[in-house]
C-alpha cells in the first residue's frame, strides 16, 4: 500500500472536486521515502516515532489557542491561561468565546492517519527485543488516545478512524459517523489502558505505563465533569438528540469518576511519584520548592511524570521572550498580566503555616473594607491602608503567589521589578496611569516610578511591554537569559503528580465513590499540595474547597480553561459584563515618609467585556458539506 493512496476524508478539505486529482493519487512522490522502506529499518522507525512525539498535541509552549499546535512562529506572548478570568493579554482582546478558537480537526485527523500508519506497519516489522515490539505497540495506542482525547473535549463525540483508510475510487467508503460523546471518551479510555499493559513500567522522556494512567485521570475527569454539570449549559438539536454531545445518564458519570478514581489510586499506590519536595521547613523554601517545579521541570522528579523537553537548535520556544519584566526585556517583554482575580484567590497563611480556610482572601487596600474597583478618587488618600514598601500588602499570602506571580517591588534576577501606576500629591490630588513629574521637597518623582521607560515595569506604552494590571507571569520563567526568539529550552511539565492528587480529590468528592483499597484518602489526597505550600492545616473534602486548591495549584497553568470548559464555568464568568480587574499601586506623599496606597480597577479591557455563548462549549465542525456529518449545536 502507498502512504500517498491513504486519503482520510472525514476533515471535509481534501478533494471536493475528484477529477482533478484521481491522477494525484496514483503518483508515488519522488521527495520523500514510501511508507515501505522508512519501516523498514530501525533508523527510519526512530525518525517517525520521533515526528509523532514532536506533534503530539500537548498544549505546551507552542501551542496557541488562536493557531494550533506545534506553533513556530511569534505568537506575541498568548498563553492558555489569558482566556481565562485569571490573566490578560497586555494588548489583544482575544477569548475562546469567539468559536474559531482552540480548532484541531483537520490537523487532529491527520496526526491519526500518521499513527495508524504506524500500527498498520508494526505486524510487518522484525523485533529480537518483544519489549520493544511492545512498546511500540503502547505508544501507537497513548498517541491515539491523547489525539482522541484533545479531539473530544472541543467537538464532542468524533468518529473514531480504527485503520488506515485507503482511496479507491469511491470517496463514501471512506466516510465514517459520528460515535456519541460516551463512546468517544470511553475509546480515549481503552487506548489508555492498551498503553498502560504495553509500555514500560518506568520513569523517562517518553510514553509509559505511568503516563498513560496520568492522562486517563485527565481525560476520564473531564468526562464525567461535561455529564454531571451538562445542565449548567444545556444545548439542544439533533447532535444533542442524537447524542453526539452530552447524553450521558448518571450510570455514565459515576464509570467516568470511577475510572479517574481507578487510574489516580494505581499512580498514587505505585510509590513512584511524590510531590517534589513536600515537607518545606519554612514559607520561603515552600515558595522556592514549588517555583522549581516549572522553573527545573528536568529536575523535578519525583513530581513530574510526563514533560516535553526542547532543544536548539532544533524545536525550542519563545516562553521568555515574551514574558519577562520590561526592565529585564531585550525585545519584547510583560505580555502575560496576572489579574487582581487571581491574586485575591490566593489564601493567607501564617508564619506558622495555619491557614485562613479554602476562600478568597482578598487583599486589604482599604480601611473601610470596602474593597471596590472605583479607582483613585482626588482627596481619597485617607481612605486607604499605607504600605510602607510595594510588598508589604502580600505578606502572609500562600507562598504560590510569589512563586508563580511577579508582584510590585519583588527582586526578580538581581532586579527590583518596578510596577506603579500614580503618584498621590501632598494636596491629595493624582497622577493616574501617566508618567507625569511630581516634585516634593526638591526631588522628582514620576507616575510610574521612573522618568526613563526601560526602567519601570508597569503600564509602558512601548509594544505593550508592561503588564496593565499589576502583575506579571513569573511561572515557568527561567532563571536564565532565556529571551532569543525560538532559541529557549525550558521543559514544559505536562503532568505532574499534584494534579493527580487534585483530580483524585475531584473524582471522589463529585460522585460519592469509595476510597479504593491500599491508597491515601481523597482529603489527605487534597491536602498535600496544600502542605507543599507551607499550610499546616488541612481542608475539609468538599468541592468549594476542591475548586479551590486546584485554582492555586495549577495557577496559570495549561489545563485551567478545560477546568473552566469541562465544569461549564465559562459563560457564567464571561456574561458580557464581566471585566477583569488590576491592582494600581500609588506612591502617596500625603503623609511623610511617603507610603503606598494600593487601588482595585476595572481594566477597560481590548473589545470590552467578553461574552461566552454556551454553544462554545464545543467547537465546530468543519466541512459538513463535505464529511457529511451532523454539525455541533447552534453552528
Amino acid at each position: 500500500m502507498k502512504r500517498n493512496n491513504i486519503l482520510f476524508i472525514i476533515g471535509g478539505v481534501f478533494m471536493l472536486s475528484l477529477g482533478a486529482c484521481t491522477k494525484f493519487l496514483d503518483v508515488e512522490p519522488k521527495d520523500r521515502l514510501s511508507g515501505n522502506a522508512l519501516f523498514a529499518s530501525n533508523e527510519g522507525v526512530e525518525a517517525y516515532l520521533a515526528g509523532l512525539y514532536n506533534k503530539l498535541p500537548i498544549e505546551d509552549f507552542r501551542f496557541d489557542y488562536r493557531t494550533g499546535f506545534n506553533y513556530g512562529g511569534n505568537s506575541g506572548g498568548m498563553i492558555s491561561a489569558n482566556a481565562t478570568q485569571d490573566v490578560i493579554h497586555s494588548e489583544w482582546g482575544d477569548h475562546l468565546g469567539q468559536t474559531d478558537k482552540l480548532n484541531y480537526w483537520d490537523a487532529g485527523y491527520k496526526y491519526i492517519r500518521e499513527v495508524n500508519d504506524l500500527k498498520s506497519a508494526i505486524p510487518t516489522m522484525n523485533f529480537t527485543d518483544e519489549k520493544r515490539y511492545n512498546q511500540l505497540k503502547g505508544e501507537a495506542h497513548f498517541f491515539l488516545a491523547y489525539t482522541y482525547y484533545q479531539l473530544a473535549k472541543r467537538y464532542g463525540g468524533v468518529p473514531l478512524v480504527l485503520a488506515s483508510q485507503e482511496y479507491r475510487g469511491e470517496i463514501d467508503k471512506l466516510k465514517l459517523p459520528r460515535s456519541t460523546e460516551v463512546e468517544t471518551w470511553k475509546y480515549v479510555l481503552a487506548q489508555c489502558d492498551s498503553a498502560a499493559l504495553l509500555l514500560p513500567d518506568n520513569n523517562g522522556k517518553k510514553a509509559t505505563k505511568w503516563v498513560a494512567l496520568a492522562l486517563k485521570s485527565r481525560a476520564a475527569l473531564h468526562a464525567a465533569s461535561v455529564g454531571k454539570f451538562w445542565d449548567e449549559a444545556a444545548l439542544t438539536g439533533e447532535a444533542v438528540s442524537k447524542k453526539f454531545v452530552g447524553g450521558m445518564g448518571t450510570q455514565d458519570v459515576q464509570f467516568f469518576y470511577q475510572e479517574c478514581i481507578n487510574a489516580s489510586a494505581e499512580i498514587m499506590r505505585s510509590g513512584k511519584f511524590n510531590l517534589y519536595k513536600p515537607e518545606p521547613s519554612t514559607l520561603d523554601e515552600a515558595a522556592e520548592n514549588y517555583r522549581m517545579v516549572f522553573n527545573q521541570a528536568q529536575n523535578a522528579s519525583p513530581e513530574i511524570i510526563f514533560s516535553k523537553g526542547y532543544t536548539y537548535p532544533g524545536v525550542a520556544h519563545s516562553m521568555g521572550t515574551w514574558h519577562q519584566p520590561n526592565q529585564l526585556s531585550k525585545e519584547y517583554a510583560g505580555r502575560a498580566n496576572i489579574t487582581l482575580d487571581l491574586v485575591d484567590a490566593y489564601e493567607y497563611i501564617s508564619s506558622s503555616g495555619i491557614g485562613s480556610g479554602a476562600a478568597s482572601a482578598n487583599i486589604k487596600t482599604r480601611i473601610d473594607k470596602n474593597e471596590d474597583y472605583s479607582g483613585y478618587q482626588n482627596g481619597s488618600a485617607a481612605s486607604f491602608i499605607k504600605y510602607a514598601t510595594p510588598t508589604d500588602i502580600f505578606k502572609g499570602k500562600d507562598p504560590r503567589l510569589s512563586a508563580s506571580v511577579i508582584l510590585p517591588g519583588s527582586n526578580w534576577k538581581n532586579t527590583n521589578i518596578v510596577i506603579q501606576g500614580g503618584i498621590v500629591k501632598a494636596d491629595g490630588s493624582s497622577i493616574w496611569l501617566a508618567n507625569d513629574p511630581y516634585t516634593f521637597d526638591g526631588k522628582t518623582y514620576y507616575g510610574k516610578g521612573n522618568g526613563s521607560e526601560s526602567l519601570y515595569s508597569g503600564w509602558v506604552g512601548n509594544r505593550s511591554n508592561g503588564t496593565i494590571t499589576g502583575f506579571l507571569l513569573k511561572k515557568y520563567l527561567s532563571d536564565g537569559d532565556d529571551q532569543t526568539q525560538n532559541q529557549v529550552t525550558t521543559e514544559f511539565p505536562d503532568m505532574r503528580f499534584a494534579e493527580v492528587l487534585l483530580n483524585y480529590a475531584e473524582a471522589v468528592v463529585e460522585s460519592g465513590l469509595p476510597t479504593p483499597p491500599n491508597v491515601i484518602d481523597a482529603k489527605t489526597a487534597l491536602n498535600k499540595t496544600r502542605h507543599r505550600a507551607g499550610f499546616k492545616d488541612d481542608l475539609e473534602l468538599t468541592s468549594k474547597n476542591v475548586q479551590q486548591e486546584r485554582r492555586v495549584e495549577m495557577a496559570i497553568e495549561y489545563t485551567r480553561i478545560w477546568d473552566l470548559m469541562r465544569r461549564r464555568e465559562f459563560h457564567k464568568i464571561f456574561n458580557g459584563n464581566f471585566q477583569r480587574h488590576a491592582l494600581v499601586p500609588m506612591l502617596d506623599f500625603t503623609e511623610t515618609p511617603a507610603k503606598y496606597i494600593f487601588v482595585r480597577y476595572t481594566i477597560p479591557e481590548p473589545g470590552g467585556a467578553k461574552w461566552f455563548e454556551t454553544k462554545a462549549y464545543y467547537r465546530p465542525i468543519p466541512g459538513i458539506e463535505g464529511n457529511s456529518l451532523t454539525q455541533n449545536p447552534n453552528y
